[in-house]
């Protein structure tokens, strides 16, 4: 399997249609969300499977995703996504 040098920006999609995509850092992945007055699920179904030299932001992103998260904020154009103890994802829009 074939080692990528280059890693991209992570980044994650929220579509009207419930469904997440977006770059874990080297692969890219999708899965479905809901949410209902603050609360929020992530169901992460997959990922493509692509070696990348550095897989440290990937591995924390995927876990994060992982982590159970229950609720969301948002605040000063940022997003926080949350488990029940700590916030595991902070995103800034454009």
């Amino acid at each position: 399997m074939p080692i990528i040098p280059d890693t991209d920006t992570a980044f994650i999609t929220f579509n009207d249609d419930y469904k997440i995509s977006g770059n874990l850092g080297c692969n890219l992945f999708f899965g479905n969300f809901t949410f209902e007055k603050k609360r929020m699920r992530i169901d992460f179904l997959g990922s493509t499977r692509k070696l990348c030299i550095n897989m440290d932001v990937e591995d924390r992103f995927s876990r994060a995703l992982r982590d159970d998260i229950t609720n969301y904020y948002i605040e000063n154009n940022k997003l926080y996504l949350r488990n029940k103890d700590k916030v595991v994802c902070k995103f800034e829009g454009n």
